[in-house]
């Protein structure tokens, strides 16, 4: 299985389309293309309408994406999630996490 991430940027918002597998064997390549995102931006959009699969440790890289908009300040939203990764995520506490630290930050 395979992970591609189309990746749109401007100065404000960074757009990253995942398609296919969020899996422990795709999770090098994608830290290797977070680390390439523009240091300066204010919003990033996750869209999931091509994933395919995603196992605990691409939530955990999601979880880190979340915590680390904390750190460098930008919002983060996602999109495009289908039945069985909105369900994953729910029961996961992805969203409580996202909703706890946009609160915090508030």
């Amino acid at each position: 299985m395979e992970l591609r991430l189309d990746i749109q940027s401007n100065q404000k918002q960074v757009v990253i389309r995942i398609n296919g597998v969020m899996d422990i064997a795709t999770m090098d390549a994608f830290h290797a293309q977070m680390e390439q995102l523009p240091s300066t931006f204010s919003s990033l959009l996750l869209d999931f309408s091509h994933l395919e699969f995603v196992d605990s440790t691409g939530i955990g890289a999601i979880v880190e994406l979340i915590y680390l908009s904390q750190e460098k300040n930008f919002t983060i939203r996602f999109e495009g999630m289908n039945e069985d990764i909105k369900e994953i995520f729910e029961m996961l506490g992805v969203f409580r996490i996202l909703e706890a630290l946009k609160k915090e930050g508030a």
